[in-house]
């Protein structure tokens, strides 16, 4: 029985026949770039998230880079981001001029922690510096803690970017988490909840200066038309054939989500050992992008890794690095951040897709609970 990490191939054989019509339609009409299929897709991304607009992009990294640059930020301002996420939440800042300010997260939701952007603000702000904007990570695909960060925000007059490349489709108290900050991003990469063939992104906000930005900003900074460049922009668009990849996955969306929650679920109910499981939370719909195990040790999970590999049951580690602890970033600012490395040290992502049978999740469990 072959089980992978993160299995793309059944979905594939729903879709495959539809997408092989849809993509010959675009090689036949040549429209590959900003085709219909990608003012559609836009349409119905709005509409499902409930953001005003939605503008799609080349891919994750560029969203948030695109949001950072919608907000029209003053050079050398702070963005107070978490340590414990991918690194494309980070190499964005200062790609824009500005300066990240790391953060630590919680140890059982994995995300950004309140008090510590709280302690953060204050201490920028006592230094004489400003700060910018917050962006939250929605990690594994569970959303942060909305409320008290958009209260923050308001607060201190800061922009809210939240990076939910890992959380399209999940909710914060009934809301779809692409509705609720200032501005939103999410990736299309091949692996995530809501996937393309390559690469993609998009920024939601329901703020129309943002979004007139935003989509200046992906098209080498154009007015009028891409001849008028108003602004220093990107090259960053989504293209034709990836739109109609989404367009098609889209139809099985909600139906896939279900299906996330009910191996999560079925993942918490089979394994004995609760300790290391995931936590649940009331009012929050996670996207189940990964699911992650917290080990109590590095050696217990090296330990469980290598068991598991044994029986051709693969594992992954998001993330073995914080951003504080990389070299590229050692210069810039950072809150201590003890959780971050003890997460670090622990976490470990089971095999997770909408499609995995109830006999690949029993071999999985079975060997967990056999190491333990």
């Amino acid at each position: 029985m072959s089980i992978n990490l993160l299995d793309l191939s059944e979905q594939s054989k729903i879709i495959k026949k539809n997408l092989l019509l849809a993509i010959e339609d675009i090689i036949d009409s040549t429209d590959f770039i900003q085709g219909k299929q990608v003012q559609e897709l836009e349409k119905i991304l709005e509409s499902y998230t409930g953001a005003t607009h939605c503008i799609t992009c080349g891919n994750g990294t560029d969203a948030l880079q695109i949001a950072l640059g919608a907000a029209e930020l003053e050079p050398n301002q702070y963005i107070i981001c978490p340590s414990f996420t991918f690194i494309a939440t980070a190499e964005v800042i200062p790609r824009m001029g500005l300066i990240p300010y790391f953060v630590d997260v919680e140890k059982d939701s994995f995300n950004i922690s309140i008090t510590q952007i709280k302690e953060a603000i204050q201490k920028i702000l006592n230094d004489g510096g400003s700060v910018g904007a917050i962006i939250s990570v929605d990690l594994y695909g569970l959303p942060a803690d909305y409320s008290s960060i958009s209260a923050l925000a308001k607060e201190n007059n800061i922009i809210f970017i939240s990076d939910c490349a890992q959380s399209f489709g999940a909710k914060f108290q009934s809301m779809s988490v692409c509705s609720l900050p200032d501005i939103a991003t999410t990736s299309f990469f091949p692996t995530k909840p809501l996937g393309c063939y390559g690469d993609g992104g998009a920024i939601f906000t329901s703020n129309e200066k943002y979004a007139n930005i935003a989509r200046s900003l992906a098209v080498h900074g154009k007015g009028d038309n891409k001849y008028d460049n108003v602004r220093i922009g990107f090259n960053s668009r989504l293209d034709t054939i990836q739109a109609a990849v989404l367009l098609e996955k889209f139809k099985l969306f909600d139906a896939e989500l279900e299906m996330r929650q009910k191996v999560a679920d079925t993942y918490s109910q089979l394994i004995n050992h609760k300790v290391i499981l995931p936590k649940f939370y009331s009012g929050l719909l996670s996207a189940w992008a990964q699911y992650t195990l917290r080990l109590e040790s590095a050696q217990e999970r090296a330990q469980l890794q290598k068991f598991l590999s044994l029986s051709q049951i693969p594992t992954g580690i998001y993330y073995p690095k914080p951003m504080h602890a990389q070299l590229a970033y050692s210069d810039f600012p950072m809150s201590p951040s003890p959780i971050s490395d003890y997460l670090a040290d622990r976490v470990l992502s089971l095999p997770m897709s909408p499609y995995l049978s109830d006999q690949q999740i029993q071999k999985i469990t079975d060997s967990i609970n056999e190491f333990f």
